[in-house]
């Protein structure tokens, strides 16, 4: 295993820690877009790797030696150093593990930062001329304070312009990246993960500062029947522009996910239950009045909607997607098209599948 795996190892840890994520979290769909970013700023002679060449098991197994390893490092509490692992984790790898650069966002910082180069290698090149002219007691700094000038002046903007650039792919790749880490590819909503982390913030903010909050949970109607009849690219239209309309009509402040398939979660703060009562009919029927077109044919679309709310006593994330779910299942049950608040936490309570009712 670690002849073939190991070599994955470096470049995990590179890109858990680019990503901002537990090695637990990284998925391999994550790895490779890393690895395309990566080659794509640096060239592909500067990685060991390249996406298509990964084996997923090979990849899992490094994934696992790469937290066996971050756990022993954190057990001794020193610095992890990637070459004592194996004799196969050297190299090329050990680079991967060791990226640094300078963080460098707009192509204005660019030219800045150039000129300031520049500069400096200018005031270095003088400087040195002084120094050596002083202690030699020699007549160089006259004859030689114009090539000090003029030779910093034609490399010094070249090269920090071609290093600057890098930096600069390198940044708005990494930001690239953090971002799909964060978002749903089809609808640009918020992953799951993501959701989580942010609304369990929010909820520690609740609970400390006592204002109550909403959540609810959407669902699309027959969302199968859309894909059987017109095809997953017409489904996966049918979900952008449901996005799109979530969005049009939640606050800023709203936190809205792709949960699942065709589930969407919106957290609301600071908002009541009957607050949140109004905005879920308003998402409801912006969804129900919409003519979603595709590809010269109209797609009816409905969906149904269960709320939760702090105000029935929960706290807890789990228990507030569990009495939307429930709320939820109940509006599809009694003919969908509608929104119900949840009042209770059925906790434990078995619900039946979604996709049992559509």
């Amino acid at each position: 295993m670690i002849d073939k795996s190991s070599e994955y190892v470096g470049p995990i840890f590179a890109a858990s820690e680019a990503l901002e994520l537990k090695l637990e979290d990284l998925t391999l769909e994550l790895f490779k877009h890393y690895l395309f970013q990566i080659s794509t700023t640096l060239g592909s002679e500067s990685q060991a790797l390249s996406p298509a060449s990964i084996n997923r098991s090979d990849w899992e197994d490094a994934r696992e030696l790469a937290i066996e390893l971050d756990l022993v490092r954190k057990q001794m509490g020193e610095p992890f150093k990637l070459k004592n692992v194996t004799p196969a984790a050297s190299g090329n790898v050990r680079d991967w593990n060791n990226i640094k650069f300078l963080s460098v966002d707009s192509r204005q910082k660019i030219l800045v930062l150039s000129i300031l180069a520049t500069l400096f290698s200018i005031i270095l090149s003088v400087g040195f001329l002084f120094i050596i002219t002083s202690v030699t007691k020699s007549l160089l700094f006259s004859k030689g304070i114009i090539p000090a000038i003029l030779i910093p002046l034609i490399v010094g903007p070249l090269v920090s312009y071609i290093n600057l650039k890098q930096s600069y792919l390198l940044t708005m790749a990494s930001v690239e990246i953090k971002t799909l880490s964060r978002t749903d590819v089809l609808t640009g909503l918020y992953n799951k993960r993501f959701f989580t982390e942010l609304v369990e913030r929010e909820i520690e903010m609740r609970s400390r500062y006592n204002f109550h909050s909403s959540l609810f949970m959407i669902d699309l109607d027959h969302f199968k029947r859309i894909n059987d009849s017109y095809g997953h690219l017409a489904g996966d239209h049918v979900l952008q522009v449901v996005a799109r309309i979530i969005l049009e009509n939640v606050r800023n402040t709203d936190i809205v996910c792709r949960f699942g398939g065709e589930e969407l979660v919106i957290y609301l703060p600071h908002t009541s239950s009957q607050q949140a009562l109004v905005v879920a009919e308003r998402i409801r029927e912006a969804i129900s009045d919409s003519k979603v077109e595709f590809k010269g044919q109209v797609i009816p679309i409905t969906a149904s909607i269960g709320i939760a709310s702090t105000e029935s006593g929960v706290s807890d994330l789990n228990q507030m997607l569990q009495i939307a779910d429930s709320a939820l299942y109940e509006a599809k049950r009694i003919g969908r098209d509608q929104v119900l608040i949840g009042s209770s936490p059925a906790i434990g309570e078995d619900l039946t599948s979604m996709d049992a009712i559509g």
